[in-house]
């Protein structure tokens, strides 16, 4: 048995052919659009931060003079 573990040549960053090819370890990596991954994720939270802000509506009521008010108050 042989007392070495592993050899130079097992390691899959010694193989030539590949980086020549561009292949296995050496081969290029694809990423998605950063900028797309972002946008989903702000519409993902603007969609929730609505949907809970229009849950809780009826139990906030809009002070007489606001003139930011959506509701009239009687």
């Amino acid at each position: 048995m042989n007392r070495m573990p592993c050899r130079n040549t097992d390691d899959p960053y010694s193989d030539y052919s590949d980086w020549l090819n561009g292949e296995g370890v050496f081969a290029p990596v694809t990423e998605g659009d950063p900028d797309a991954d972002r946008d989903a994720q702000i519409a993902e939270d603007d969609w929730l931060f609505n949907t809970l802000k229009s849950s809780l509506d009826p139990y906030i009521a809009a002070l007489e003079g606001d003139a930011n008010a959506k509701r009239n108050v009687e």
